[in-house]
């Protein structure tokens, strides 16, 4: 794998772990290239085993595929999420979050159960003079 092909990689993966700060604030991107597949997801941190793409035409099969591979290998049971973004296109239509249809109700819930506890953070964090918390940035 080429230089240029590596850094396109570690791209997609800081985006998808500053995207999915917002609901796990320790999500970070792995160590990429010095590590093996079913060591790590590309974006640890959340309770998904999160696979990143970053190319011209992702390929969602291809990338699910292999989140499933080596989260089976790794023996992990989190839930398989992509996210793949488009180098070039239509600015709106970049980016894509995916996971199996089986998985819907597991991914709504980990997601409102984030919202849940940081809308239940701010509320706790408030201000002493009663003003309301700002809203959340998602």
């Amino acid at each position: 794998m080429g230089k240029a092909s590596r850094e396109k990689g570690k791209r997609g993966e800081r985006r998808a772990a500053e995207i999915l700060s917002i609901f796990w604030p320790g999500a970070r991107r792995e160590a990429g290239q010095c590590r093996k597949g079913s060591d790590a997801p590309d974006v640890n941190g959340t309770p998904f085993w999160v696979e990143a793409k970053e190319a011209v035409v992702p390929n969602a099969w291809r990338a699910l595929e292999q989140a499933l591979v080596a989260r089976e290998a790794g023996k992990d049971p989190r839930v398989p999420l992509l996210i793949l973004h488009r180098t070039r296109g239509p600015i709106e239509a970049r980016g894509i979050v995916a996971f199996r249809v089986e998985d819907l109700a597991r991914v709504c819930f980990l997601f409102a159960e984030a919202a849940n506890r940081a809308i239940t953070s701010a509320i706790e964090t408030r201000a002493p003079d009663d003003q309301p918390p700002a809203e959340p940035a998602f």
